[in-house]
């Protein structure tokens, strides 16, 4: 997360549809900031580093673009049993109170763009047991996604804000948090926030976050692999790329990264450490959400003309 102070502005009711097959159908008005050039990307095909037979491609297509109901939009997250899409938002880093939750549709309807309100700046997000929990700065919220309440804070005390940015719960329903700002993991046990881990080398800027078996991966200036049993901590080989935000797993075990630094890319890392550009936008992509069957979810956006976008994109690999 790269933190920029715009201001709100209204934003118009629209949401654009794409067919595969190249015809397209514009409900309502909108100004894109997807170059129309990635829009027809199909979008950008390219080839998985490697050689002989063990070379894919990588295509996307995108399915639909909304902008209702959107800030600063961070982070996207898949509710697969209610069949629905949360979006965190805010405009200002700051404990205001201005930060929101927009519900959607799996088509990109809009639902509730104010589903849950008075959050400070909210990121990631993780689901569990119908609880929507969310980082927010310096606490943990936790929701009721059938109510649409907030049920408890969190909340860390220190004397320098964490910086709570992302959430994982891993296949055994242990939750771990990155503070980016103390380049550190939390976990969430017992109703508390513990410091699991700093390391301010290794875990500098600790972003994005997921599991991996009885690893966590942590995504910040660099990509780091934590043994949840013995907190032994290895250095992921990146290539030339670094200073990311989303991660999510890959179709060749692998890993799609996306940066907080302003290339407004998403990009495929192979398994020995060999990246490539696999989408570009003249938005930023933030904190993305992948899903096999549905596709690669993107929060997007233009801070300097105030101008955010949620994206579905398919993809395919053959």
């Amino acid at each position: 997360m790269k933190i920029n102070k715009p201001e709100t502005k209204s934003i118009q009711p629209n949401i654009l549809y794409f067919n595969p097959l190249t015809s397209y159908t514009i409900i309502g008005k909108m100004k894109l900031h997807v170059c129309f050039f990635f829009i027809m990307l199909f979008v950008i095909s390219c080839q998985r580093n490697g050689s002989g037979s063990d070379s894919q491609k990588v295509d996307f297509e995108i399915k639909w673009i909304t902008n209702r109901g959107l800030v600063k939009c961070e982070s996207v997250l898949l509710d697969r049993p209610n069949k629905l899409l949360y979006v965190s938002n805010s405009a200002e880093y700051n404990f205001k109170g201005l930060g929101f939750i927009s519900k959607y549709s799996l088509d990109g309807d809009l639902i509730d763009s104010l589903w849950v309100s008075g959050l400070f700046r909210p990121t990631g997000m993780a689901i569990k047991n119908e609880r929507l929990y969310v980082c927010d700065i310096n606490r943990l919220v936790e929701i009721d996604v059938n109510k649409g309440t907030i049920l408890n804070f969190y909340t860390i005390e220190s004397t320098q804000t964490p910086g709570l940015n992302d959430i994982v719960i891993t296949d055994n329903g242990e939750f771990y948090l990155t503070a980016s700002n103390h380049h550190a993991i939390y976990k969430f046990e017992n109703n508390q926030l513990i410091n699991w881990i700093v390391d301010s080398t290794r875990l500098l800027w600790a972003n994005g976050i997921i599991s991996k078996g009885n690893k966590l991966i942590v995504a910040g200036e660099g990509l780091a692999s934590i043994d949840i049993y013995s907190k032994e901590i290895e250095i992921i080989p990146t290539d030339s790329i670094n200073d990311f935000d989303g991660i999510q797993p890959a179709y060749d075990n692998g890993y799609y990264l996306s940066s907080a630094g302003g290339s407004n890319c998403i990009w495929h890392l192979s398994k020995g450490g060999k990246s490539e550009v696999i989408l570009s936008s003249d938005m930023y992509i933030a904190d993305f959400f992948f899903d096999e069957e549905m596709g690669l979810y993107a929060p997007q956006g233009n801070i300097s003309e105030q101008d955010y976008q949620l994206v579905l994109y398919s993809l395919t690999t053959h």
